[in-house]
């Protein structure tokens, strides 16, 4: 059989995921916020006496703003979005962060979900200790993995199924801290507990 159509599925399914990927809502509080206050707030923030070319990063009304002609982000429009095409730059006079803030260029990851947002509109967020608190939805998908009976308390549906529950894991580290030993050197049988082998 032919090695190629043997390939096809696999990049099928890698298109699948780039797609769902692509589609993945960014959230500025989450994703975007913390990348830009490491990399842009101390030159483009709150403080009007560090701030330079009168533009904040962390504001949408000023990130937006028409400047004769240029805008920092044009939300939905990649290309026409100064700010990203200066992430983007070579050029070590264009390049944000620039040379002398001593800030390395944004990782491939940071770049990626930066560009993503601003297709998806630059939409910005109060900080989240101003935002409403909302209740999160129960993951149904985990809590049917974890275990195939509905739990009585809600919380199950957010444990990890791979990782098991807290007082598991504390129930097993105890009887190893009584003994000096690290959680995982009980696995090994040549690393006895080193009380032990004084006892011994």
């Amino acid at each position: 059989m032919n090695s190629s159509f043997l390939r096809l599925p696999f990049f099928y399914a890698l298109a699948l995921v780039a797609i769902a990927r692509a589609a993945e809502p960014i959230s500025y509080n989450e994703h975007i916020r913390p990348i830009l206050a490491d990399n842009c707030f101390a030159c483009h923030g709150s403080d009007a006496a560090h701030r330079k070319a009168e533009l904040r990063l962390d504001q949408f009304d000023s990130a937006t703003v028409d400047r004769n002609g240029f805008r920092a982000l044009v939300p939905g429009d990649i290309a026409n979005s100064e700010a990203w095409l200066r992430i983007i730059s070579t050029d070590p006079d264009e390049i944000m962060p620039p040379p002398d803030s001593h800030k390395p260029p944004l990782k491939p990851a940071q770049r990626d979900l930066i560009r993503r947002w601003i297709e998806q509109g630059a939409v910005y967020q109060n900080h989240w200790a101003f935002e409403p608190i909302s209740r999160p939805a129960i993951p149904v998908t985990q809590l049917s993995t974890l275990n195939s009976q509905p739990s009585p308390n809600p919380l199950d549906a957010f444990l990890r199924p791979d990782r098991p529950p807290a007082h598991a894991r504390r129930d097993r580290r105890l009887p190893l801290r009584l003994q000096s030993q690290s959680p995982r050197r009980d696995r090994d049988p040549r690393h006895p507990s080193p009380l032990l082998a004084a006892l011994r």
